[in-house]
Protein backbone atom coordinates (compact mmCIF):
# COMPACT_ATOMS: atom_id res chain seq x y z
CA UNK A 1 0.00 0.00 0.00
CA UNK A 2 1.37 3.29 -1.05
CA UNK A 3 1.41 6.28 1.01
CA UNK A 4 -2.09 7.85 0.95
CA UNK A 5 -3.72 4.65 0.02
CA UNK A 6 -5.01 3.55 2.97
CA UNK A 7 -6.32 6.82 4.10
CA UNK A 8 -7.88 7.72 0.36
CA UNK A 9 -9.21 4.16 1.39
CA UNK A 10 -10.92 4.71 4.44
CA UNK A 11 -12.69 7.97 3.07
CA UNK A 12 -15.64 5.68 2.19
CA UNK A 13 -16.15 5.14 5.82
CA UNK A 14 -15.32 8.72 6.95
CA UNK A 15 -18.81 9.93 4.50
CA UNK A 16 -20.65 6.37 6.31
CA UNK A 17 -19.61 8.15 9.68
CA UNK A 18 -20.59 11.40 8.41
CA UNK A 19 -23.75 10.52 7.29
CA UNK A 20 -24.87 8.57 10.44
CA UNK A 21 -24.01 11.69 12.40
CA UNK A 22 -26.36 13.62 10.25
CA UNK A 23 -29.20 10.94 10.87
CA UNK A 24 -29.21 10.99 6.35
CA UNK A 25 -29.85 8.49 4.00
CA UNK A 26 -28.34 8.12 0.78
CA UNK A 27 -30.88 9.34 -0.80
CA UNK A 28 -30.49 12.75 1.24
CA UNK A 29 -26.73 12.76 0.29
CA UNK A 30 -27.83 12.32 -3.26
CA UNK A 31 -29.94 15.24 -3.02
CA UNK A 32 -27.71 17.44 -1.49
CA UNK A 33 -24.77 16.82 -3.40
CA UNK A 34 -26.13 15.79 -6.78
CA UNK A 35 -25.07 12.49 -6.83
CA UNK A 36 -26.18 9.27 -7.38
CA UNK A 37 -27.38 7.17 -4.15
CA UNK A 38 -25.88 3.86 -5.91
CA UNK A 39 -23.04 6.22 -6.25
CA UNK A 40 -22.65 7.13 -2.87
CA UNK A 41 -22.95 3.84 -1.80
CA UNK A 42 -19.87 2.49 -3.78
CA UNK A 43 -17.90 5.47 -2.08
CA UNK A 44 -19.31 4.40 1.39
CA UNK A 45 -17.79 0.76 0.85
CA UNK A 46 -14.60 1.32 -0.39
CA UNK A 47 -16.05 0.07 -4.07
CA UNK A 48 -14.50 2.71 -5.81
CA UNK A 49 -12.12 5.61 -5.60
CA UNK A 50 -13.42 8.90 -4.86
CA UNK A 51 -12.48 11.56 -7.41
CA UNK A 52 -11.24 14.96 -5.70
CA UNK A 53 -13.98 16.75 -7.33
CA UNK A 54 -16.63 14.16 -6.09
CA UNK A 55 -14.76 14.23 -2.61
CA UNK A 56 -15.42 18.12 -2.64
CA UNK A 57 -19.18 17.85 -3.84
CA UNK A 58 -19.63 15.28 -1.00
CA UNK A 59 -17.62 17.45 1.50
CA UNK A 60 -19.45 20.29 0.89
CA UNK A 61 -22.74 18.16 1.03
CA UNK A 62 -22.20 17.51 4.57
CA UNK A 63 -21.05 21.36 5.31
CA UNK A 64 -17.57 20.23 6.67
CA UNK A 65 -14.06 20.54 4.79
CA UNK A 66 -12.47 18.28 3.03
CA UNK A 67 -9.66 17.97 5.70
CA UNK A 68 -12.16 17.47 8.02
CA UNK A 69 -13.01 14.70 6.21
CA UNK A 70 -9.51 13.59 5.86
CA UNK A 71 -8.85 13.54 9.69
CA UNK A 72 -12.26 11.48 9.91
CA UNK A 73 -11.04 9.15 7.48
CA UNK A 74 -7.29 9.31 9.50
CA UNK A 75 -9.49 8.45 12.42
CA UNK A 76 -10.74 5.58 11.33
CA UNK A 77 -7.55 4.25 9.62
CA UNK A 78 -5.88 4.43 12.86
CA UNK A 79 -8.44 2.08 14.31
CA UNK A 80 -8.61 -0.46 12.37
CA UNK A 81 -4.76 -0.45 11.96
CA UNK A 82 -4.95 -0.46 15.93
CA UNK A 83 -7.51 -3.28 16.03
CA UNK A 84 -5.05 -5.22 13.49
CA UNK A 85 -8.33 -6.01 11.15
CA UNK A 86 -7.09 -7.64 7.96
CA UNK A 87 -8.33 -6.17 4.37
CA UNK A 88 -11.05 -9.04 4.30
CA UNK A 89 -12.16 -8.39 7.82
CA UNK A 90 -12.58 -4.59 6.60
CA UNK A 91 -14.51 -5.57 3.31
CA UNK A 92 -16.76 -7.85 5.51
CA UNK A 93 -17.30 -4.83 7.69
CA UNK A 94 -18.28 -2.88 4.79
CA UNK A 95 -20.55 -5.62 3.19
CA UNK A 96 -22.37 -5.94 6.23
CA UNK A 97 -22.86 -2.18 6.72
CA UNK A 98 -24.01 -1.90 2.97
CA UNK A 99 -26.87 -4.25 4.47
CA UNK A 100 -27.96 -2.91 6.96
CA UNK A 101 -31.90 -1.62 7.22
CA UNK A 102 -32.86 2.10 8.13
CA UNK A 103 -34.68 0.66 11.14
CA UNK A 104 -31.61 -0.96 12.15
CA UNK A 105 -29.20 2.30 11.22
CA UNK A 106 -31.90 4.09 13.47
CA UNK A 107 -31.99 1.36 16.23
CA UNK A 108 -28.01 1.99 16.07
CA UNK A 109 -27.83 4.97 16.16
CA UNK A 110 -30.38 5.16 18.94
CA UNK A 111 -28.52 2.82 21.13
CA UNK A 112 -25.44 1.47 20.23
CA UNK A 113 -23.23 4.35 18.50
CA UNK A 114 -23.48 7.23 20.86
CA UNK A 115 -20.20 7.24 21.84
CA UNK A 116 -17.92 5.86 18.89
CA UNK A 117 -20.63 8.76 16.84
CA UNK A 118 -19.72 11.33 19.67
CA UNK A 119 -15.93 10.85 19.19
CA UNK A 120 -16.35 11.26 15.66
CA UNK A 121 -18.23 14.36 15.92
CA UNK A 122 -15.64 15.75 17.95
CA UNK A 123 -12.98 14.84 15.59
CA UNK A 124 -15.10 16.59 12.63
CA UNK A 125 -15.91 19.51 14.98
CA UNK A 126 -12.15 20.03 15.73
CA UNK A 127 -11.35 20.23 12.41
CA UNK A 128 -14.48 22.86 11.13
CA UNK A 129 -12.30 25.04 14.20
CA UNK A 130 -9.50 24.51 12.52
CA UNK A 131 -10.76 25.03 9.01
CA UNK A 132 -12.31 28.09 10.23
CA UNK A 133 -9.09 29.53 11.84
CA UNK A 134 -7.25 28.89 8.67
CA UNK A 135 -9.87 30.75 6.61
CA UNK A 136 -9.47 34.01 9.27
CA UNK A 137 -5.59 34.13 9.41
CA UNK A 138 -6.06 33.78 5.51
CA UNK A 139 -8.22 36.80 5.48
CA UNK A 140 -5.96 38.81 7.93
CA UNK A 141 -3.22 37.90 5.24
CA UNK A 142 -5.09 38.82 2.47
CA UNK A 143 -6.13 42.32 4.08
CA UNK A 144 -2.40 43.18 4.82
CA UNK A 145 -1.34 43.29 1.00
Amino acid sequence: MGPGEGLEAARGGALLVLRWLRGWHQRRVSEECGLSASLISAYEQGKLRIPDDKYMQLAVAFRVSTAAVDRLAAAILAISVEMRLPAATQEEISEVAAQLTDELIVDLRAHALPLVLEFFAEIVAAGEAEAASELEEARRNAGSL
